[in-house]
């Protein structure tokens, strides 16, 4: 808190002066060039907001690794929450007052511009991304996004979620304000679930390139939205089938399903990174699993990430030591007690009990790290 404390005044002026001028671009946005100049102002504003919070984030999630660093609340009492913001609100007019004598002093331009520099250099060396593979299977409601970053820095995200707030804020989690992109995004179905998360971030980060499937018989609104989307800001789309082949750095990916003469509109992939084989298929159904299992494809993999309803054939041609299982809290997001017995006997990771699970590459290893 005493790291922390002093720049949290900061988070909420830069912040709050990026929303209002946001606010403000947003009115005048039908004037030529002064909506754009006002925008880019809320742009640099939200800019300082985001330098000081990733900080704040940085030191919290460090000096919770240390031992008794932190203890779980399981309930706060309304008058406990009431003195905690009560305190809030003292100690940040003091610091805000404080901070004003300071800032506008000649001297204090100095200091603000080193801690600024020290800060931005700092959160940039934290948050850059280790020379390993990493898969993430985000914990999520309502959704299947995988994401991917291998030992070069490059990103790739598969699918969204029904929270599309919680998808962009893992994916600003790995980036840095300067950097914020995802140079390969693949939608394995355009239900208008997935696509309307997958919309929100193609308006917030920059895209390099898009696979999908093949497009639906009834393009609902989110559909019509993400192709709208896709044309304005120019990002390359290429619609895949059976064979299809991308290479990302070391990470192979290939499409497994469907086949050329089949009209569904889901995708199965298979992702390798040197020795290990990931088969990623959560979003297919019964009677897509039956189709794949008509392939001749090698369908084994090390870990599977599947669907909650499944067939035992499925399973044992798959022959996955692990499996990942995206599980929400409502019942039909929940595996069957069928499905449940057909894993006995292989590590199963569930999202709803374990959080986000990430597994990571390094040569023959295969690392596996809970973030609930």
């Amino acid at each position: 808190n005493l790291i922390v404390m002093p720049v949290q005044p900061l988070v909420m002026v830069f912040g709050g002066l990026a929303t209002l001028v946001q606010v403000l671009a947003n009115a005048l946005a039908a004037v030529p060039f002064l909506g754009t100049l006002i925008g880019a102002c809320a742009q640099v504003l939200a800019w300082g907001a985001y330098i000081f919070l990733q900080f704040t984030i940085l030191i919290v999630e460090g000096t919770a690794q240390v031992p008794f660093g932190y203890f779980d609340v399981q309930r706060l009492d309304w008058g406990l929450v009431i003195i905690s913001y009560v305190v809030i609100f003292v100690v940040t007019r003091i610091s805000l007052k404080h901070l004003t004598g300071v800032f506008f002093s000649r001297p204090a331009w100095a200091i603000a511009l080193v801690a600024l520099i020290s800060i931005f250099v700092w959160t940039s060396a934290l948050a850059a991304p280790d020379p390993r593979t990493h898969l993430q299977f985000i914990a999520t409601t309502g959704g299947d996004a995988i994401f991917i970053r291998t030992a070069n820095g490059a990103r790739i995200l598969i699918d969204g979620s029904a929270e599309p707030s919680a998808l962009l804020s893992h994916i600003g989690a790995q980036s840095t304000f300067l950097d914020q992109r995802v140079d390969l995004l693949i939608a394995t179905h355009n239900d208008e679930q997935n696509l309307a998360s997958l919309n929100a971030l193609l308006e917030r980060f920059t895209v390099g390139q898009v696979l999908e499937p093949p497009a639906p018989e009834h393009p609902d609104p989110s559909f019509q939205k993400w192709r709208e989307l896709l044309a304005r800001k120019a990002v390359p789309a290429s619609t895949v089938n059976l064979g299809t082949r991308l290479q990302v750095d070391e990470v192979n990916l290939e499409v497994l399903y469907p086949p050329p003469d089949n009209t569904s509109s889901k995708l199965a992939l298979r992702v390798t990174a040197g020795l290990h084989i990931f088969l990623l298929a959560p979003a297919l159904d019964t009677s897509d699993l039956a189709e794949l299992l008509k392939t001749p494809d090698d369908l084994s993999a090390e870990v599977a990430a599947l669907p909650r309803e499944f067939e035992r054939g499925f399973v044992e041609r798959v022959s996955a030591r692990s499996v990942v299982l995206f599980v929400g809290k409502s019942s039909r997001e929940q595996p069957s007690p069928e499905t449940l017995k057909l894993l006995e006997g292989v590590k199963l990771w569930r999202t709803d009990e374990h959080g986000t699970i990430e597994f990571i590459l390094d040569g023959d290893e295969l690392e596996t790290r809970l973030e609930k």
